[in-house]
């Protein structure tokens, strides 16, 4: 869940650039747009690193700091929750959304990244989507979405191997079906497992439980697909427009 934020007095801006190994950070004086420049691990350790070196340039690393890092996945996730703990404005921003800003430019490795971000982030600070603790919960229920697919996908590879047989060779696929039918069970259970997780997730958001019921209630929509808007429309605060939202889950008819 996000929300604009403009005018908000920021004393710090910091553009991180996130890679599986390590993190490039590079901090701006709002005061006289002095920049400062450092690279830490990515873990925990790293993390401490970089608040104490925050610190040395006297920045508290609070909710006066603005950090803009690009989606990149799973690679985010930890550092992510480290600043929301420490109440840092956090702004996830499209890496194209960045390059289209900053039109052609030359160079390119994780220090001049971070130093394009940090200035994006500069720049841009009043059209800031700063992201909120329940932005984590959609993060579980994402999780929990992609593994359920895996579940289905198993699924259906082994009652189609079986279904299949049967047109050619109706006895042998009696045996395979009997084979897979404990692993069946098995997975049967698991996507149970996992759906109840992912309505408890969503119980315990009263924002997201609150939509997810008004979905439920429209005729044709069902736990699976509410989840899922849910998830794919971060609880209705992006894709909230009916034709964006068509056009992006591909039923609108283009020819």
């Amino acid at each position: 869940m996000e929300k604009s934020v403009e005018n908000q007095p920021y004393l710090w801006i910091q553009g991180i650039d996130v890679s599986k190994e390590s993190i490039d950070a590079c901090l701006i004086r709002q005061a006289d747009g002095q920049l400062f420049e450092s690279k830490f691990h990515n873990n925990l350790s790293g993390f401490r690193h970089l608040k104490a070196w925050c610190k040395q340039m006297q920045c508290e690393c609070d909710q006066h700091t603005l950090c803009c890092m690009e989606h990149t996945g799973l690679y985010t996730r930890l550092l992510v929750h480290y600043l929301l703990s420490r109440e840092v404005q956090v702004w996830l921003e499209s890496s194209l959304q960045i390059k289209r800003s900053q039109g052609l430019v030359r160079g390119k490795s994780d220090k001049i990244d971070a130093q394009r971000i940090a200035r994006y982030a500069y720049v841009y600070q009043n059209k800031a989507e700063i992201m909120q603790i329940s932005v984590l919960m959609l993060e579980k229920l994402k999780d929990l979405q992609a593994n359920r697919r895996r579940l289905m996908k198993a699924l259906q590879s082994l009652r189609t191997s079986a279904e299949e047989l049967k047109q050619f060779d109706a006895s042998n696929a009696k045996v395979i079906d009997k084979v897979n039918r404990e692993a069946i069970r098995g997975l049967e259970k698991s996507l149970d497992k996992v759906d109840e997780q992912i309505l408890s997730y969503i119980s315990e958001d009263e924002s997201l439980k609150q939509k997810y019921d008004l979905m439920i209630s429209i005729k044709g929509v069902g736990k699976v697909l509410a989840a899922m808007l849910l998830v794919y429309t971060h609880g209705f605060n992006r894709l909230a427009d009916s034709r964006k939202l068509a056009c992006y889950s591909g039923v609108a008819p283009f020819v």
